[in-house]
């Protein structure tokens, strides 16, 4: 018997659905390209989601879907991986390919693909409108502007060149004023370009018969430079531009531009198609080039928290050699060629060694070189990215509850862990007071069968915390966790990218400072309550109770003693069947439903017995419907008998951290229940911010304990 594929995840069973993002399929899934891609680089790699239960692959390339749907010999087999490059394709061409799946031994089972294809880049590619600018000698109103002859309205399929032009009066274009007697219209360009031809559909107004504004002879014109002009064509050469009909659709004219080099294109009208009217006009034009500029950035421009230590990449131009790649932050700098460059081999280049530094905005350019060509280097356009404002040292996020992802095995603690297939050699802790993670065995424990990780009391946007219990009074002096950085994301050179901040986010989590009170609490029921600041009958802070599941209780519970009044605000957000209830004793004394009691509402109970007294509060869920927060709220707890401890409950101890065994210490209290930035200043403590090896985390101070949560550890530049 064998067992495979198991998939175990929270919530109710729902028929067909899987894990998200999950795809259980023993064929090839998801083909890079697209299936149907059009305009896909030469040197496109091929890619594809693997069958989950194959070993190896068979892949079949052809000409047309037929042949390739009944193809028995393959292009490439026994591939046991998910790539395949199929080196240099031609210019235009249709691909099409599958990928059969195969099963290990013994079954060796053929799992047959889908036959997908894509189109490969044509040879000239067509110039976008927001590519160039227009302008002509002239306009006749404010309807027939020359941007009307580069916007596509009027034709049918703007995007092919085969497009026809409506002789519907509602599409405008061109007209240049009456009476001009040398009109032109001409085209700038972003940059400079390889021109393969120029497409133009002259006017086809309805009544262009009569008026015979078309443009009948032309002498059209390139430049670099906008100032010196060379004639490219001329109808004097040759028959004059073909005339609309204006009774229906027309082509357009194609134009041989020679894959001359230009910015500008000037069309210089000679003539028209009337004997009597000087107005000329023009219904629509297109360019199309060689892609011999860089284009396709990753990451693409306008990227925000982007790696300074990314990979960038491009697609290179035509017939490209190599790259020159201009970054900096200077923006005139980077646009004018003077910026500090690199120069690449390959279409990508790995910005590590140019120590990018963190909350700046670098502007890139990528020239594309061969010395063989007539135009030895055509300039990119500029593209811009911006770098994260830190680097996450740790955000907690990965660690849950099943090796090697126990926080623990990271952050090692005074408890250690065992061995497993992931850690072989157990480790037996470091003899301090310090525990990471709630505990989630013992059965006392308000945790138990829980999270290992804290989910309720976390920072916004953040989805948990880890937990740091501390205690100094059955060990040393101290309870400290350690990492090494090595194992963490971040990388061991903090000299790099401007940094010079190491920060923390931290709170503790006191239930008695959050209810503004000496009294001490302890937790029943299926959770306790906790500490939060973000819903507050003062503004301040208040107990919440934790999330629990359906038909579970919340409760948290003190002791008094003697006679004395009680007092408190409470609230619930929960359906109406859900409650909060608050009990003296064992016996309940008041009740909040849900739906009803969204508001703070006062409470006072009087005790008049001697001796200890029990004081409870439970919140109890029934089953979960959408529009509340299915949670309770107490605040503001007075009580005015005795049996209160003389101080105040809470975390003590001197907060500390080490940096490779240098130790700071935290110029504050660590019983805040709101979260606290602490900044350290890296480059003062004097050690290897080359090589940091360990970071650790400590509470000193004899008898010192409690809890604390941590939450995005980051390295930041300079203020």
């Amino acid at each position: 018997m064998w067992l495979d594929f198991v998939w175990v995840y929270e919530g109710e069973y729902v028929s067909g659905i899987l894990p998200s993002g999950a795809i259980f399929s023993p064929k090839a899934t998801e083909p890079s390209p697209s299936d149907g891609a059009t305009d896909v680089a030469q040197g496109v790699v091929l890619g594809w989601n693997p069958g989950l239960t194959a070993a190896t692959r068979e892949l079949y390339v052809g000409e047309s879907f037929e042949a390739v749907d009944a193809a028995t010999v393959p292009t490439a087999s026994g591939l046991d991986v998910n790539s395949f490059d199929l080196g240099r394709l031609d210019l235009g061409q249709t691909v099409f390919w599958r990928v059969d799946e195969v099963n290990a031994s013994p079954d060796r089972t053929v799992h047959k693909g889908d036959v997908w294809s894509f189109e490969v880049e044509p040879y000239a590619i067509r110039l976008a409108s927001d590519a160039m600018t227009v302008t002509a000698s002239s306009v006749d109103s404010g309807t027939t502007t020359p941007g009307c002859t580069i916007n596509g309205s009027g034709l049918d399929r703007p995007n092919e060149k085969s497009a026809l032009h409506s002789n519907e009066i509602a599409y405008v274009m061109w007209m240049s004023a009456s009476g001009d007697p040398h009109p032109w219209l001409i085209y700038e360009f972003d940059l400079i370009q390889r021109l393969d031809q120029m497409l133009i559909w002259n006017s086809n107004h309805p009544f262009e018969a009569v008026i015979g504004c078309g443009i009948k002879d032309v002498d059209i014109q390139v430049s670099l430079d906008g100032i010196n002009w060379i004639s490219k064509f001329q109808t004097a050469d040759g028959p004059p531009m073909t005339q609309g009909s204006g009774v229906g659709p027309i082509e357009a004219q194609t134009i041989d531009m020679g894959l001359v080099a230009a910015r500008y294109v000037k069309i210089k009208i000679l003539d028209n198609w009337s004997s009597l009217r000087q107005q000329v006009a023009v219904a629509e034009v297109q360019f199309y080039a060689l892609p011999m500029q860089a284009q396709e950035p990753t990451p693409q421009s306008g990227s925000v928290e982007t790696s300074p230590n990314a990979v960038v990449s491009w697609r290179a131009g035509r017939h490209t050699a190599q790259h020159i790649v201009y970054i900096g932050t200077e923006l005139d700098a980077v646009a004018e060629g003077s910026a500090p460059s690199v120069t690449a081999q390959t279409n990508s280049l790995d910005t590590t060694s140019l120590d990018l530094h963190l909350g700046q905005t670098y502007y890139w350019r990528v020239d594309e070189v061969n010395e063989a060509e007539t135009s030895t280097v055509w300039t990119g356009p500029v593209w811009r990215f911006k770098t994260p404002t830190a680097i996450s040292v740790d955000d907690f996020e990965r660690y849950n509850n099943f090796s090697p992802n126990r926080p623990f095995q990271t952050w090692l603690d005074g408890f250690g862990h065992s061995a497993d297939e992931f850690f072989p050699v157990a480790y037996g802790g470091n003899g301090t007071g310090a525990g990471v993670g709630h505990d989630i065995w013992s059965l006392t424990s308000e945790h138990r069968n829980g999270d290992l990780m804290e989910e309720d009391i976390t920072m916004k946007g953040s989805a948990q915390s880890m937990p740091f219990h501390y205690s100094n009074r059955l060990t040393t002096a101290s309870a400290e966790t350690t990492v090494n950085v090595a194992d963490l994301l971040c990388g061991q050179d903090w000299s790099r990218h401007g940094i010079q901040i190491l920060t923390l986010d931290f709170r503790a989590d006191s239930v008695s400072e959050a209810l503004d009170t000496t009294l001490s609490f302890t937790a029943g029921g299926d959770a306790g309550w906790f500490s939060q600041t973000a819903v507050s009958y003062d503004g301040s802070d208040a107990a919440q109770s934790r999330d629990i599941s359906d038909y579970q209780e919340s409760v948290m519970q003190t002791t008094v003693s003697g006679e004395g009044t009680v007092s408190f605000y409470w609230k619930i957000s929960a359906e109406k069947w859900e409650k909060l209830e608050f009990y003296i004793d064992g016996s309940r004394q008041g009740r909040l439903r849900g739906e009803v009691t969204e508001s703070w509402v006062p409470a006072a109970y009087t005790i008049t017995d001697p001796g200890p007294h029990t004081l409870e509060w439970r919140y109890a869920k029934g089953s979960a419907w959408s529009g509340f927060e299915d949670c309770a709220w107490v605040d503001k707890l007075e009580w005015d008998g005795e049996g209160q401890p003389a101080t105040m409950p809470g975390n003590t101890g001197q907060l500390y951290v080490k940096v490779n065994g240098v130790r700071v210490d935290y110029p504050g209290h660590v019983a805040d229940i709101r979260w606290t930035k602490w900044k350290i200043d890296l480059t003062s403590l004097g050690v290897d911010l080359q090589n940091v090896t360990t970071l650790a985390i400590g509470i000193d101070g004899d008898d010192a304990e409690g809890t604390l949560y941590f939450d995005n550890f980051r390295l930041e530049p300079g203020e």
